[in-house]
């Protein structure tokens, strides 16, 4: 089952198309080039992602046969990290489906020229991939439950268990007779679960599992603000968190962690979880209350958690993300605003270029 979830934070708010190549967290100069013609300052694209972006080109072609897919899966296989950037790419180039054609047509009102350049920079760069790749993809992997930015669910399991999507949320749903699994592909949930003591409730995500019995706690992965780590919260009762080396070796130091409620633990993909901690609720649940809470991280990172909250991307400028850190509790429906009062504070210009597009320089 699949089923796309999208009820708005915003009254009268829908959410609009993101072009993910401009990551708010990757700054650059989009007016530098190199001798190549190249954009200046853009980190070059790793082989992984350009595996990950031709495989998604060739199975929406809809000309793969049964030995190209063969292929496909076995390059999945090999390294967890091929799925990771595989579902990077197909999310990007399926959110490119939704621009529509007065955006992708329309010109800067000003006719300034930098502000053009960039418009058409950023456009270009989006249509003619959406064009060449014809159309949305088909759902490769894709979630039986997602939330687009910018929005929040609630949704219940079959088996009772409640769970509260975040922004920007994906996860499938694999129940069995002997255990209850969810794949959180990428974002932020809130896991009520249903008690069972035959079927244990377990979470995986950015490499590691979380399990429970009955009780409650939240996992978020890839977020800019834990430095793409995972992150394990427990609200309720008892949660075991374990990476890959657990497996099949639980005397090993380190490779599992117990969390009792008011505890939180961080782990990134292939290393054991790090010790157990207490953790700030007001924090880690704000966006349980409409909130979004920042904790002393440098600007282009408190820009980037703001950003999940809106539809399109906001991106800082060479020379405007090494300024002081910064720390604050913000609104969801008033991020805009809460953009605004950065770049004052920061002495920053906030440019729009289009609907889809914010700059910070």
């Amino acid at each position: 089952m699949r089923s796309r979830l999208a009820s708005p934070l915003r009254r009268g708010t829908t959410p609009g198309p993101t072009c993910e190549r401009f990551t708010p967290h990757r700054t650059f100069d989009p007016m530098a080039t190199d001798s190549n013609g190249d954009i200046d300052g853009l980190p070059p694209e790793d082989a992984r992602t350009s595996q990950a972006r031709d495989w998604v080109v060739r199975l929406s072609s809809g000309e793969i046969d049964e030995t190209g897919m063969g292929a496909f899966k076995a390059w999945l296989a090999a390294d967890p990290a091929n799925r990771d950037a595989f579902d990077r790419e197909r999310r990007f180039w399926h959110r490119l489906g939704a621009l529509d054609a007065g955006r992708r047509h329309g010109r800067p009102a000003n006719g300034n020229r930098r502000r053009g350049a960039i418009a058409t920079l950023a456009l270009a760069a989006c249509l003619a991939v959406y064009i060449a790749l014809g159309g949305p993809l088909p759902g490769i992997g894709g979630a039986d439950f997602e939330t687009a930015q910018g929005h929040q669910e609630r949704v219940t399991l079959r088996d009772g268990t409640v769970v509260h999507l975040n922004t920007d949320t994906a996860f499938r749903v694999d129940f069995t007779e002997g255990e209850r699994r969810i794949d959180l592909l990428h974002g932020e949930a809130l896991f009520e679960v249903s008690p069972d003591k035959t079927r244990p409730f377990r979470v995986a995500a950015g490499g590691g599992v979380a399990e429970a019995v009955g009780t409650a706690f939240a996992v978020r992965t890839g977020m800019p603000a834990d430095g793409g780590q995972t992150r394990v919260t427990v609200t309720e009762g008892i949660v075991r968190v374990s990476s890959p080396a657990a497996h099949g070796a639980s005397d090993r130091p380190g490779s599992s962690l117990r969390l009792i409620r008011g505890q939180e633990t961080v782990f990134a993909r292939g290393k054991p979880p790090q010790g157990a901690v207490a953790a700030d609720d007001a924090s880690a649940l704000a966006w349980r209350r409409g909130l979004i809470r920042i904790d002393s991280l440098p600007l282009d990172t408190a820009v980037a958690e703001l950003d999940r909250y809106l539809p399109g991307r906001v991106i800082v400028l060479s020379g405007a993300a090494g300024l002081e850190k910064v720390s604050g509790v913000f609104d969801m429906d008033k991020v805009p605003a809460a953009l605004r009062g950065l770049a004052a504070t920061h002495g920053l210009t906030v440019t729009r270029v289009t609907g889809y597009l914010t700059i910070l320089h």
